[in-house]
């Protein structure tokens, strides 16, 4: 299952492609220096965790976890 599917309701995603100038002025507001870049924000705003370079499914969703609320 993907994770926008899973998370979605819970979690926006978001997707900068930094060929396009919108995708551009995102990256460099968020000082992205190689891709794959993946930053994960909390509710407040505030980056909590990011991660740079070939990943997988696993490791992303455990990043999204630690952004929900306990339950």
């Amino acid at each position: 299952m993907a994770l926008k599917e899973k998370y979605g309701r819970q979690v926006e995603f978001i997707v900068a492609d930094v060929d396009d100038p919108q995708g551009n002025t995102l990256a460099a507001e968020f000082q992205v220096d190689a891709i794959p870049n993946f930053r994960f924000i909390d509710a407040k705003g505030n980056v909590v965790q990011s991660y740079t370079g070939v990943t997988t499914q696993k490791t992303l969703e455990k990043y999204i976890q630690q952004l929900l609320p306990d339950k």
